[in-house]
């Protein structure tokens, strides 16, 4: 007959030190795990952040070479249409000043308006990019920044429609579409009403100041791009 030896299970129990050692390396594992994934997600951010802010930095660039451009463009339709209002107190049967009404009248309807390249501002808008954006004080200026231009677009409004109002007032009394500039006959004015007339220049006068009000709004927000770009490119080391 078989004899089967049952095995000891009996174990000497583990001294302390044992199960401070087991403890110990079990934290550490854990620990480590952690500071690696840690490590990973911080060093992903940084690279993230970096690709978020160069790509505003060419945005800024773009946006502060328009502002420039339109703010140019209309101070000399300022000038033209301060010109024409000019002319309010003249006698319009004049061939000479009939002269001067076309001549000044050209920017009449003419628009240049500013169209920033938030592409950058929107991703960061959409997908919580900001949240990337660590360094002290930068994501507050951009954000900031976002908010600013929103002025610019508001004021733009105002002066799409008052460019209109003087398109439909000046269709009234000049006729846009010349033939070309063989003197006087060149230059035919469709009223001789003086209220008609009155409305016109009123209307000129009205396009005028919006584009002023469209360009302050515009020359307020420029130092600020400018001031944004030179502190990204700085903060971030880019060129």
């Amino acid at each position: 007959m078989e004899v089967h030896h049952h095995p000891d299970l009996h174990h000497k129990p583990k001294k302390f030190k044992e199960y401070l050692l087991e403890f110990l390396m079990i934290f550490l594992a854990v620990t480590m795990g952690f500071l690696a994934e840690s490590l990973r997600e911080h060093f992903g951010d940084k690279g993230k952040e970096r690709e978020y802010v160069a790509s505003l930095v060419q945005n800024l660039r773009d946006d502060t070479a328009m502002f420039h451009d339109v703010i140019r463009a209309n101070k000399e339709k300022m000038g033209a249409l301060g010109l024409l209002a000019g002319l309010r107190q003249k006698d319009m049967n004049d061939s000479a000043n009939r002269r001067l009404l076309y001549k000044y009248a050209k920017r009449i309807g003419y628009y240049s308006m500013f169209r920033g390249n938030d592409a950058t501002l929107l991703q960061l808008k959409n997908s919580g990019g900001l949240r990337y954006i660590r360094l002290d004080h930068a994501a507050d200026s951009i954000a900031n920044y976002a908010v600013q231009i929103t002025y610019v677009y508001s004021a733009e409004q105002m002066y799409v429609q008052g460019t209109q109002a003087a398109i439909d007032a000046a269709e009234e009394v000049i006729e846009f579409d010349l033939p070309g500039d063989g003197g006087p006959v060149s230059w035919p004015v469709f009223t001789k009403d003086p209220h008609q007339w009155l409305v016109f220049f009123n209307k000129v006068y009205t396009e005028k100041g919006w584009t002023e009000n469209y360009v302050r709004n515009m020359e307020e927000r420029l130092p600020l791009a400018e001031r944004l770009l030179v502190f990204l490119q700085k903060e971030y080391d880019l060129d």
